[in-house]
């Protein structure tokens, strides 16, 4: 029995290794943050302004959502399982620095695009020849999310991405993850409601997935189409192309 609790400890252990433990490469193209911010319509996460809480009030999946570490800890939260304040996430092995559009700074602004139903969005990108661009995603309610992403590139050109975002309570594996292009951008973070409690401790993620631009091309613009389920889009950011 001893031998089978040490295989358990070591087989979560190396699950729960992700490259945020892992520093960036020292020649890391810059990242390219993408202003999404015209097509933000909910707040999912609680923050801590001003000295007070500011709960979440759409969630990623019915009413719950995340917290900011401050906003954690002041409801006798743990830190390590919530959002950063400034909604940064420095770069790693796996993914650029990431910036999102959530702060505590922030107590009333728009932080995702909430979609419920079927339909699509679409944003512009800086003019620019990327070789990632990363799309901040959660799926909550009702498991994985399937996605048609089209790229527009300044020639008139366009691609087609099929995607599938994992629920967000899902660790990436390789059943849900073969080509490896879904990484964590946030990991292991509890999922609070709006009431300001805890109601399920860690396992909830906010995945980047790269979609793979040319790197040859300018990318101009991207599309998103969304049928099912419950889905909120927190931002994308990009990496130039050498």
């Amino acid at each position: 029995m001893k031998l089978v609790a040490a295989i358990v400890v070591a087989f979560f252990a190396v699950n729960l290794t992700h490259a945020a433990d892992v520093p960036a490469p020292a020649n890391t193209p810059p990242a390219v943050q993408v202003d999404v911010s015209k097509i933000l319509n909910a707040r999912a996460v609680t923050t801590l302004t001003d000295g007070k809480v500011v709960p979440l009030q759409t969630g990623i999946a019915g009413s719950e959502g995340m917290a900011t570490q401050a906003a954690a800890v002041s409801l006798k939260g743990k830190a390590e399982a919530a959002l950063p304040n400034d909604g940064i996430f420095p770069a790693n092995a796996d993914h650029p620095e990431v910036v999102l559009h959530f702060s505590n700074a922030d107590g009333s602004g728009f932080q995702v695009l909430y979609l419920a139903q079927e339909g699509e969005f679409s944003f512009d990108v800086p003019l620019k020849k990327y070789s990632k661009m990363f799309l901040c995603l959660t799926s909550g309610a009702a498991g994985p999310a399937p996605l048609k992403v089209t790229l527009i590139y300044q020639d008139g050109t366009t691609e087609v991405r099929d995607i599938v975002c994992p629920d967000w309570w899902n660790n990436l594996d390789d059943k849900n993850n073969p080509n490896k292009d879904i990484v964590y951008i946030a990991f292991n973070m509890d999922k609070w409601g709006r009431e300001n409690r805890v109601h399920e401790k860690e396992h909830h993620h906010i995945f980047g997935i790269d979609v793979h631009p040319a790197p040859d091309k300018v990318l101009a613009s991207i599309k998103v189409h969304k049928t099912r389920p419950v889905v909120c889009f927190w931002g994308a950011t990009g990496v130039t192309a050498k």
